[in-house]
């Protein structure tokens, strides 16, 4: 499937299976690995690694909309305010996935693909986008989700909230390193995919190098 085609499909939400997205979202939540294997099927039935249509897409945008309602609604913001907060969240959300998508798409197919293999194979870039919806996912929910029931505890002044508010940023990091390892790591002809992983350790030493200048990764409205 093309991205043109992927895009207009947005549109047509008649013909979107929601039902398969949803099961998408909860076993990232609870077994993230069954969802790839489940990718392993969709490959050998429409012989394609990325997703048929844009319903998980829709499904986390509307999570970005949710979320920024709380958040807006929590520190009081409203009117014209909250609608411009919503759309510049949302398209920094598609123009920084499709950045993202883009590193890891080149980087893959650049470094990390096997030569001399029978079938030539390389990374769709609608799949790598796949991947990075699915690895937001757990990122938002941690970071975003977990966080506004924990503001009590973050918005506060000190050493203590500012490494704790950090150290959940990390964590969605981790998550979302994590899910993007497990997505490159069923092609069968990438290699070499554990150094995805090796990630997590700038983002550590980021996090301890901000916590002790005193800078916090996340800022409230």
């Amino acid at each position: 499937m093309s991205v043109s085609e992927y895009s207009r499909r947005v549109f047509r939400l008649g013909e979107l299976d929601f039902e398969y997205a949803f099961w998408q979202v909860l076993h990232l939540c609870l077994s993230p690995s069954r969802v790839y294997r489940n990718t392993k099927y969709h490959k050998q039935t429409k012989n394609q690694w990325a997703r048929d249509d844009p319903a998980f897409l829709l499904i986390l945008i509307y999570l970005i909309v949710l979320i920024d309602l709380a958040y807006l609604v929590c520190f009081q913001i409203r009117g014209i305010s909250l609608l411009g907060y919503i759309v510049k969240d949302v398209t920094l959300f598609i123009c920084i996935g499709c950045l993202v998508t883009l590193v890891f798409w080149f980087f893959c197919n650049r470094f990390l693909r096997m030569s001399g293999m029978a079938v030539e194979s390389r990374v769709e870039w609608l799949y790598a986008f796949d991947v990075h919806c699915n690895s937001f996912l757990l990122f938002a929910l941690i970071n975003y989700v977990a966080r506004y029931f924990l503001l009590p505890v973050i918005y506060d002044k000190g050493s203590v909230s500012l490494f704790f508010s950090n150290f959940i940023y990390f964590a969605s990091v981790c998550y979302y390193i994590y899910i993007t390892f497990l997505g490159y790591d069923i092609l069968p002809f990438l290699r070499r995919t554990h150094y995805l992983l090796y990630l997590v350790l700038p983002s550590a030493v980021l996090l301890l190098s901000l916590c002790f200048a005193g800078v916090e990764l996340w800022k409230p409205l």
